[in-house]
C-alpha cells in the first residue's frame, strides 16, 4: 500500500487578506506501483471554522513521477488568510483501485496580523485580493506591483470557446490602450479536458492567439475560484462560469466585473477605468 512518508510546505507563515502562493513538496512509496492513475487529495484544517473558507485541492495523479514505487512529487496551491487562525495541511494519496493513504504528518499554517486599512474583497469597491501566479516564461507576477495601472484581469480555459474567441480581441485592446496605462493579464484555469492548466498550455495560449501580455497558470483550486466564490472554495465544484473579466482601477479597486464576453462594454468600461482619477 502506498504511503506518504514527509511533506514540506513552504511558506508557513502566510500574508493576512492575501491569496498566497504555498510551494508542497512530498515523499511517497509506491511499493504496488498503482499511484499512477489515481489523484493526490490535499486537505486543509481551519481552525476555527467559520463555514467561509474550508477546502480541498484534488490533482491527477498522472505525472511520470508516479510510476515509479517511490518519488517526491511538488506542486503549488493557492490559500487565502483570512477568517480562520491556524490551518492544518495534509496530504492522502488514493490509488487507481480507489484505495486511499492515511493522511501525512500534518504542516500547520499561520498568518500575520490583519493589517488595518484596505478591506479587501471580490465586490465592486472593494481592494482586489492581492495574489502571485507563474506566467508561461516561469516569471512570478504580483498583482500589487501594477499599482498605478488599470490592470484586466481575464480568467479562461482552454475548454473554452468563447475564451479563445476573445484572446486576440484582449491583444488588440491592450495595444490600443496599454500607453493610457492599460495592462492586460490573463490567467489560464484548466486545458481542454479540465485538467489543471500547466507552463506548457499557457505557453501554448500565447503562442496560439499572439499575445504580448503575461499567460498566467492558475493554481489548483486557486486564485479565480476564490475570486469567484469569494473567501469559499468548495470539493468537486466544477465552475463553468469563464471568460470572467475584472478590472481593478489604478489603486487596486476592483472597479467592474462581469461573467462572459461583451467586447463593446468592455472597452467602454476599460476607458473609463483609465479616465478616473
Amino acid at each position: 500500500m502506498a504511503e506518504v512518508t514527509s511533506l514540506k510546505v513552504t511558506p508557513t507563515k502566510l500574508a493576512t487578506n492575501r491569496i498566497n502562493m504555498l510551494k508542497v513538496t512530498f515523499r511517497f512509496n509506491n511499493p504496488g506501483n498503482n499511484i499512477f492513475g489515481g489523484r493526490v487529495i490535499i486537505l486543509y484544517d481551519f481552525f476555527p471554522y467559520t463555514g467561509k473558507m474550508k477546502g480541498i485541492g484534488n490533482l491527477p495523479a498522472e505525472s511520470k513521477v508516479f510510476k515509479k514505487s517511490k518519488g517526491k512529487f511538488t506542486t503549488y496551491i493557492s490559500v487565502l488568510a483570512e477568517n480562520w487562525e491556524t490551518c492544518d495541511l495534509t496530504v492522502v494519496i488514493e490509488d487507481k483501485f480507489g484505495r486511499q493513504t492515511e493522511p501525512s504528518e500534518p504542516v500547520t499554517l499561520t498568518h500575520e496580523e490583519i493589517p488595518q486599512g484596505e478591506t479587501q474583497g471580490v465586490k465592486v469597491g472593494d481592494y482586489a485580493y492581492d495574489f502571485e501566479l507563474y506566467d508561461h516564461n516561469g516569471k512570478m507576477v504580483r498583482l500589487s506591483d501594477y499599482r498605478g495601472k488599470v490592470v484586466l484581469l481575464d480568467f479562461c480555459s482552454w475548454w473554452c470557446g468563447i475564451c479563445q474567441t476573445e484572446a486576440r480581441d484582449l491583444e488588440t485592446l491592450y495595444q490600443n490602450y496599454k500607453d493610457d496605462g492599460l495592462v492586460v493579464l490573463t490567467a489560464i484555469e484548466s486545458d481542454e479536458n479540465g485538467m489543471r492548466a500547466t507552463t506548457q498550455d499557457c505557453k501554448r495560449w500565447a503562442r496560439t492567439f499572439g499575445l504580448s501580455t503575461p499567460v498566467l497558470r492558475d493554481t489548483p483550486r486557486g486564485v479565480y475560484y476564490i475570486y469567484y466564490w469569494g473567501s469559499r472554495v468548495y470539493f468537486n465544484e466544477w465552475v463553468s462560469a469563464l471568460p470572467y473579466n475584472f478590472i481593478i482601477d489604478r489603486e487596486g479597486k476592483i472597479f467592474w466585473k462581469k461573467k462572459g464576453y461583451f467586447p463593446r462594454k468592455l472597452e467602454r468600461k476599460v476607458k473609463k477605468a483609465l479616465k478616473q482619477k
